[in-house]
């Protein structure tokens, strides 16, 4: 008799399971997390489709600032396949450099393929390597000589210790005092202070993934092994940001 296939439930994960190898599997990224390791290993030259739908908000405090107000929402909610912002922002080319993956939209899916002699995603290696840009539906292939594991993350902001980063902070504070300034009281610290203090603890404490805090919602993510098909258009790949500008 060959392999029976079985349906497997855990806490992050359904999966179909043939013998001891897993042929397809559904799981929730939440928006707020930073790469999210799946534990689903891809063997050399596997090919897995993946497909995604759901939901995701990166300005919590924005959208409870319209709620407070009784305004409109400024910024939209998005999906696997990403939103560009509806109008310019200041400090646009600061902040795009911040992004995971400078050539995707806000938002978009992306995944990443980790080995075990690699450093592994984290807020102090947001940019591992080849990342790609699966957004609601795209093909990745194991391409290297040994087995690897599936990362999944959206697009979003990531700070580090760079002046860039700080003078980003700081003008995304300019921003929000031009926007907010009918709202402070006289009694109130000086805003720009206020953000130079917030930066020096987030300096000190390595928060370089504070702005995946104010998303939420999810993306519902189904992946599936699938045999190798001839002249198949892989996902894009993420222009990584230049760490010497950036």
């Amino acid at each position: 008799m060959g392999d029976v296939s079985r349906i497997e439930f855990q806490a992050d994960r359904i999966a179909i399971v043939v013998g001891e190898e897993i042929q397809a599997a559904t799981m929730f990224l939440p928006a707020n997390q930073l790469w999210m390791p799946t534990d689903i290993e891809i063997k050399p030259g596997q090919m897995v489709k993946i497909s995604s739908r759901g939901r995701a908000h990166l300005a919590l405090h924005h959208l409870v600032d319209a709620a407070i107000r009784d305004d409109p929402v400024e910024y939209e909610w998005t999906g696997p396949s990403g939103k560009q912002t509806k109008k310019p922002l200041p400090g646009d080319k600061i902040r795009n450099e911040r992004l995971i993956c400078q050539n995707g939209p806000y938002g978009e899916l992306l995944g990443f393929i980790s080995y075990s002699d690699q450093e592994i995603p984290s807020p102090v290696n947001p940019r591992p390597g080849k990342i790609y840009r699966l957004s609601n539906f795209g093909y990745i292939r194991n391409d290297i000589e040994k087995t690897g594991k599936l990362w999944l993350t959206l697009n979003d902001l990531v700070l580090d210790g760079s002046d860039r980063s700080r003078d980003l902070f700081l003008l995304n504070e300019k921003e929000i005092k031009k926007r907010y300034d009918k709202f402070l009281t006289v009694d109130k610290p000086p805003l720009m202070a206020d953000r130079k203090r917030t930066w020096n603890k987030i300096l000190k404490e390595g928060r370089w993934n504070m702005w995946f805090d104010d998303n939420i919602g999810s993306y519902q993510v189904n992946l599936k092994f699938v045999d190798k098909i001839a002249n198949i258009e892989l996902a894009t790949i993420c222009n990584l940001v230049d760490e010497e500008t950036g």
